[in-house]
């Protein structure tokens, strides 16, 4: 279960906006912009906030009154960091006292939220009748939720927008992970005058640089090493159970040369080259504490000409 906690409160706000308030922008509130809604019928699949805004306005436009509801079941899981996903089983009635209706109708409901900007925000909902229930609207039944959209929400908690390699969030998370490994190497690796390239071409050969770096790394590493960019022009490569230094050499020398020819047509003229830290893990050292010894190694590197590697007891 994520540490961040649960979800509950911003769905159980949603629905009696929605059931019991009949509040239009109460029940929108917990919406992120981009969301995407099946209901009951399929005129109802909607893909952001606007489109479910004028659903619910229909909806509300056509029985206005308050609604009864009762929440039978409950449960909720993590999709991943910074998205949680629950279902619910939703008893409701045209009664606005649920203890007095006479003809519920069960509604089946998953809701996916994603925390944006320290709230949860609502990004996909299901709601669906099933072939045995009655009441008010009609009976139907939908398919489940997209796994494309799920494994797409999965994607964007862990990667980088720009770069499509691993985000710092799920970066730390792997290289922790592997602390229980007796032996790894991280490297810390850094573009050289990133600013002159911004200055000189523009940011778009900026992200351009930050995208052949990515690649160039990627396409030269193993299926299992961990491949993310911290922010910036800051990249890190983590090679679980690799201490040999002349690999690690090797490694470096073979992306430093791709990314350099990718270089050529993006800052024609200007010569781009790479800094690079060394730290070799002690088992059950944390990520923070192999990042500090790197990030020395990435400083000597720095101040000493640049385009070049140094590991960190070489500092």
């Amino acid at each position: 279960m994520s540490a961040v906690g649960t979800v509950r409160p911003a769905f159980d706000a949603m629905l009696d906006a929605y059931f019991t308030k009949r509040d239009l922008a109460a029940s929108l509130e917990v919406a992120s912009d981009g969301v995407r809604a099946l209901g009951t019928w399929a005129s109802e699949a909607v893909r952001n906030k606007d489109e479910l805004s004028r659903l619910l306005a229909e909806e509300l436009a056509a029985y206005p009154k308050p609604l009864g509801y009762v929440v039978a079941g409950y449960a909720e899981w993590e999709l991943a960091p910074g998205i949680m996903q629950c279902g619910a089983s939703v008893m409701v009635t045209r009664s606005p006292s649920f203890e007095s209706a006479t003809n519920p109708v069960l509604l089946r409901m998953t809701a996916t939220f994603k925390l944006i900007g320290g709230a949860w925000k609502l990004t996909l909902i299901h709601a669906s009748i099933p072939e045995e229930s009655d009441g008010i609207g009609a009976r139907s039944s939908l398919a489940d939720v997209h796994i494309h959209t799920i494994e797409r929400l999965r994607r964007e908690a862990t990667t980088d927008a720009l770069t499509g390699i691993l985000n710092r969030r799920e970066t730390t998370r792997l290289i922790d992970a592997a602390a229980g490994d007796a032996e790894g190497t991280l490297l810390l690796v850094d573009v050289d005058d990133f600013k002159n390239i911004n200055d000189r071409f523009g940011h778009q050969a900026g992200d351009a640089a930050l995208v052949a770096l990515a690649h160039a790394i990627k396409e030269n590493m193993r299926a299992d090493d961990v491949v993310g960019r911290l922010g910036g022009d800051e990249f890190v490569v983590y090679f679980a159970r690799l201490v040999n230094r002349d690999v690690v050499r090797a490694k470096v020398e073979q992306f430093c040369n791709a990314f350099g020819q990718s270089m050529f047509d993006i800052t024609p003229g200007l010569l781009v080259t790479l800094s690079v830290g060394v730290a070799q893990r002690v088992a059950g050292e944390s990520f923070d504490d192999l990042y500090r010894r790197a990030d020395a190694a990435l400083y000597k590197a720095k101040h000493s000409g640049k385009a070049t590697m140094f590991f960190d007891d070489e500092v």
